[in-house]
């Protein structure tokens, strides 16, 4: 096996219970914000993201580091729920609904916006879930390739 794979999660209770889960030695886990991650520039093939990006609340940041960290190139794998119409304030700022992941929900357009304000230029949408109503707001799944 060749190449390192960097797990990174906010919360040392998700380190530890993936540190259980793998036995590889060319894993390495980060217990870091998704704004501020500790890698050099340039330095990472692909980054896969599932249902993270919604918990930060300034996801421009998060696009910007990991637009940091990739090398050119590089890709970047989101996989996240998305928000059919722009999610009230009340849902938004709920800190229940953002750990639940459809309080941080954004438009998929307002993705696309803030990737290409991040500096990427490609927005592949892979797949796209059916719609479905979490307490009264309408959501669906997304997986998107960013370059």
């Amino acid at each position: 096996q060749s190449g390192h794979v960097y797990g990174v999660d906010i919360t040392q209770e998700m380190i530890e219970k993936a540190k259980e889960n793998v036995k590889q030695k060319n894993v390495t886990f980060l217990h870091t914000s998704f704004n501020s991650i500790p890698l050099p520039e340039n330095s990472i093939d692909c980054v896969l993201s599932n249902c993270a990006v919604n918990h930060s609340v300034d996801k421009l940041s998060v696009l910007k580091e990991v637009k940091r960290i990739l090398k050119s190139g590089g890709r970047f794998i989101l996989s996240d729920i998305f928000a059919v119409k722009k999610i009230p304030p009340e849902i938004s700022m709920d800190k229940e609904a953002i750990a639940a992941c459809y309080g941080g929900a954004v438009l998929l357009s307002e993705m696309a916006q803030m990737a290409e304000e991040a500096g990427f230029f490609v927005f592949d949408i892979r797949e796209k879930g059916d719609p479905y109503l979490k307490e009264n707001v309408e959501l669906f799944s997304a997986t998107i390739k960013i370059m």
